[in-house]
């Protein structure tokens, strides 16, 4: 079986002249202003998730040097703080801290 083909016709000139034309004013139109979106946050923010509960406790160990531990414990003898509560305290503000340094903002911490 032969199949036949034939190149594919030359447009007329009217028709390229009609091609031409719609080019060039489909690339001087004016494009349509862009819709400004929210901004996503930018960096993971897991403690944001809603399954995340402010009244679970969750437990982590930390490794100090001994000077820096007999300061804790001196520390926890004057004030009279629960161990735990006390360092969550002061390990908010610094954590919080540093995620500012890591390009977090205020909103998302």
């Amino acid at each position: 079986m032969k199949f036949k083909s034939a190149p594919p016709k030359a447009p007329d000139d009217q028709e390229r002249e009609r091609r031409a034309q719609e080019i060039i004013s489909g690339a001087t139109a004016a494009s349509p202003a862009p819709t400004p979106s929210p901004a996503p946050s930018r960096l993971p923010t897991p403690w944001k998730n809603p399954g995340v509960r402010a009244d679970v406790v969750k437990q982590s160990n930390i490794r100090l040097s001994e000077p820096l531990h007999l300061k804790l414990e001196q520390l926890y003898r004057l004030s009279g703080e629960q161990k735990q509560k006390l360092l969550a305290e002061m390990l908010e503000p610094a954590i919080d801290q540093k995620l500012r340094e890591l390009g977090y903002r205020d909103d998302e911490l």
